[in-house]
């Protein structure tokens, strides 16, 4: 313990270049293509588009939008994810 602490007391400042760059190598991950698979149904007053994409090689992410038939002049609300949903949701 008293190797660690002695480490640490003595311990150099990191240029802040280099802990921005290693924090991007973490975050960086393959690209893969999105295949994104959508179908679309009306209702009397929305159109549901119903579907998925891949974020990752082995990551499908279920994507359900609902659009208003006719047209608004107000502004449409923001499509929220739902990273709790079941895999269940992810396969519909």
């Amino acid at each position: 313990m008293q190797h660690l602490l002695l480490n640490t007391v003595h311990a150099q400042p990191v240029p802040a270049d280099k802990v921005r760059n290693d924090f991007t190598l973490l975050l960086q991950r393959p690209a893969v293509a999105s295949r994104p698979f959508f179908t679309s149904f009306a209702t009397d007053s929305v159109l549901v588009e119903k579907g998925f994409f891949y974020s990752e090689a082995a990551e499908k992410v279920p994507v359900l939008i609902y659009k208003p038939v006719a047209g608004s002049k107000n502004k449409l609300p923001v499509v929220v994810p739902n990273a709790n949903a079941s895999p269940d949701v992810a396969n519909a």
